[in-house]
């Protein structure tokens, strides 16, 4: 990538991010990262970005900013109702957000789909490694919330085709079969599919954590309600899709 081109994306990364949070390019951030107050930090595009950097930095830039534009209220919601930085519903909830505003953004901008396609057969090459070396010891927890991930990554399958193609080995062949089956059961008994598209802007992200807080009593069989008020506010957010959570929404 040459320095002409990266100057269009930092430009193109302004335009599209600075309608909506304060951006700031800081040097080898490994991910991005949005705060309450409207903060939003990114890896700093250089000479020695591949392309797979460029689409990363791409996908994540229309992701977060999708986070805004499709549910407004998503960090009230994480700040009235603090869990621990492990949480499971944390983890479900998160998922859930992310498959809707990115399926949000695919519907209004066709072309905003492409290329989290691409963002996301790249992630799914670069986590597949990670997540199939986790699971030789994983506790069933774990492996409930690659379920999870199983049916998010199903749901926004028939657009997010990347994704699709590059989680395929995991679930095919590492992930133990019974939790895919069980991902399977998340998809269709709660209708992912249908029950993360067409929200009312003002009643999403409740709506959301609503089926949230469904996923997390069938999934481990105990009351959502003694997850929340445990933790800190989570209303920093959280980092990849890898649902692991930090001080800060990326």
């Amino acid at each position: 990538i040459g320095i002409r081109e990266l100057g269009a994306l930092t430009m193109w990364v302004r335009s599209v991010v600075g309608r909506h949070f304060n951006v700031s390019f800081v040097a080898n951030l490994p991910a991005p990262c949005i705060d309450m107050h409207g903060n939003m930090r990114l890896p700093v595009p250089n000479s020695n970005m591949s392309i797979s950097d460029a689409i990363k930095l791409r996908g994540w830039c229309i992701h977060e900013t999708s986070h805004p534009m499709y549910q407004p209220a998503g960090f009230d919601i994480l700040r009235n109702n603090p869990m621990k930085e492990d949480s499971p519903l944390g983890f479900i909830f998160n998922m859930l957000m992310d498959v809707h505003c990115e399926t949000m953004r695919y519907l209004d901008w066709p072309g905003d789909g492409k290329a989290l396609s691409e963002y996301g057969a790249v992630l799914g090459h670069e986590l597949t490694p990670k997540i199939a070396k986790s699971v030789k010891t994983a506790d069933d927890a774990y492996l409930k919330t690659l379920a999870l991930l199983y049916a998010c990554i199903t749901a926004e399958s028939k657009w997010n085709v990347g994704m699709a193609i590059s989680f395929a080995d995991l679930f095919a062949h590492i992930v133990p079969k019974d939790m895919v089956t069980l991902g399977d059961e998340v998809l269709h008994k709660f209708k992912l599919t249908e029950r993360l598209v067409d929200n009312p802007q003002d009643e999403t992200s409740q709506s959301i954590f609503d089926l949230a807080k469904e996923i997390y009593a069938f999934l481990y069989d105990k009351d959502p309600e003694d997850e929340i008020g445990k933790g800190k506010s989570k209303g920093e957010g959280k980092d990849e899709k890898d649902g692991k959570k930090g001080k800060e929404k990326g």
